[in-house]
């Protein structure tokens, strides 16, 4: 595929999956199963290391113990990196567990998350996770 001889020669590509939101239609074993398609072809086709990032929290702010609606989605992202023998760069957990200024507003990461982000993926990479 054109697309994929682009990307060679690749030592490392890094895999941020989008979420689909309830209008894109995706069930979340629709969007596992692609996903796992995607990184085994990347793995396998290029030979180099793969590594999925798991999304950002849905959003800042909810009360303690509420559910996160996209941790379904970062849990995919974790049994894919799982299946495949893949490094994850745990954003999602980042998220939860970091900041002291909110990583993601109206959806978006917002420039602490951003700094967050990178921070996760350059700590990931060089070994740190």
């Amino acid at each position: 595929d054109t697309a994929l001889a682009r990307l060679q020669p690749a030592d490392t590509v890094v895999v941020a999956p989008q979420i689909p939101g309830p209008e894109g239609g995706d069930t979340l074993a629709e969007f596992e199963r692609r996903l796992a398609a995607l990184a085994g072809l990347l793995r396998d086709a290029l030979r180099c290391q793969v590594v999925l990032v798991t999304p950002p929290p849905g959003r800042s702010g909810l009360p303690p113990g509420a559910p996160d609606p996209v941790r379904p989605w970062a849990e995919a992202v974790l049994r894919v990196a799982d299946a495949y023998g893949l490094t994850v760069a745990d954003l999602f957990t980042a998220c939860h567990t970091r900041p002291a200024v909110p990583p993601v507003a109206d959806g978006r990461l917002t420039a602490a998350g951003r700094e967050l982000a990178a921070e996760t993926l350059a700590r990931t990479l060089a070994g740190g996770r």
